[in-house]
């Protein structure tokens, strides 16, 4: 019924929660993710967010509809968590950059 297509939502509670609970520890190279940032919470919890970003706007659309859809419905302990995602646009002199911070 168009849920596969559909872009996945926001996990508003978890942004605000990490926001909130958690500090940067460091920057680590993961052999799953690439560089990621590192950040701690009080109970010792760690969540690693990612940064990519594309020239085209579309790119970020069909991995949102794709590939983030999904990894955000995986619940196995196994597997990394992806909890929620972030889009943002860096506008420059030269143009714009369109970007997705992804929590694990």
């Amino acid at each position: 019924m168009g849920e596969s297509n559909s872009k996945p939502q926001v996990d508003n509670d978890f942004l605000r929660n990490f926001e909130r609970d958690y500090k940067e520890i460091g920057e680590e190279l993961d052999n799953r993710l690439g560089n990621v940032k590192v950040f701690q919470n009080g109970q010792g919890d760690c969540v690693a967010t990612k940064n990519a970003f594309a020239q085209n706007k579309d790119d970020i659309e069909n991995f949102l509809s794709t590939s983030l859809a999904k990894a955000l419905n995986i619940n196995c302990k196994y597997l990394m968590k992806l909890h929620s995602y972030k889009i943002h646009t860096d506008d420059s002199m030269c143009g714009s950059v369109n970007g997705i911070t992804t929590y694990h």
